[in-house]
């Protein structure tokens, strides 16, 4: 397929194919510390920072940006163990038993797929697009679908394009930046039980989707570069 280059028109033989089914993207890696309660449930998840940040950024809190299938690493953690369920804003059933128990446990999540689509663009910060549902000559990767939870946020992958978010029936769910004092900015503005498109940039740390209320908010990210 000829490359893309922004603000330059393609025209090619065949045509560009229809954009993918959205699917989840993995990622990004997340470290931190945890508790084993019991069997593979994991509670009061406290990531550090997302591997690759410097070990300096914190605003990641509880399950943010974790999605069923995610590897999981740690101490008496059986290799291949990946993220089953996601309970609650603040644990995870395992897809194994970890051997240990107790408060303070490391652990560290990873992509649960090795490549992109080469159709795809490439992200950073983890950030994995997925394999299946590639579709060839398609001119956007595979759109990102995210069910973000009650209480939780998203950190949206560095890259920009349109963002379709739909809000929760009883809360509104917001876009926001981190200004530099830390204090995090609404962008923009989802009303409960409404659905909205808005472009969106991120640089995979700064931006992020916000459900600060009851229900799951969905946020299907469609990235143009």
């Amino acid at each position: 397929m000829p490359q893309r280059l922004l603000g330059i028109g393609v025209t090619e033989f065949p045509p560009p194919s229809p954009i993918a089914t959205p699917t989840a993207w993995i990622g990004p890696t997340i470290s931190g510390t945890c508790t084993y309660a019991s069997s593979s449930t994991v509670t009061v998840i406290t990531p550090s920072a997302p591997i690759g940040a410097g070990g300096t950024v914190t605003q990641f809190s509880g399950v943010d940006n974790m999605v069923v299938g995610q590897l999981w690493f740690g101490g008496g953690v059986p290799l291949g163990t990946t993220i089953a369920t996601i309970a609650s804003a603040t644990s995870v059933t395992l897809s194994a038993a970890a051997t240990i128990s107790g408060a303070g446990q490391a652990f560290s999540t990873g992509p649960g797929l090795p490549v992109q689509s080469v159709y795809g663009f490439l992200t950073t910060g983890g950030a994995v697009e997925p394999i299946t549902g590639i579709v060839a000559d398609s001119f956007l990767s595979i759109p990102n679908l995210q069910s973000i939870l009650t209480l939780t946020h998203y950190y949206i992958p560095p890259g920009q394009g349109i963002c379709v978010l739909v809000a929760s029936a009883t809360t509104a769910s917001t876009y926001q930046y981190q200004a530099p004092n830390g204090t995090w900015n609404t962008i923009t503005s989802v009303a409960a039980g409404a659905t909205a498109s808005f472009p969106y940039i991120s640089d995979g740390l700064n931006f992020r989707i916000n459900n600060a209320g009851s229900g799951t908010d969905t946020a299907t990210f469609f990235q143009t570069n």
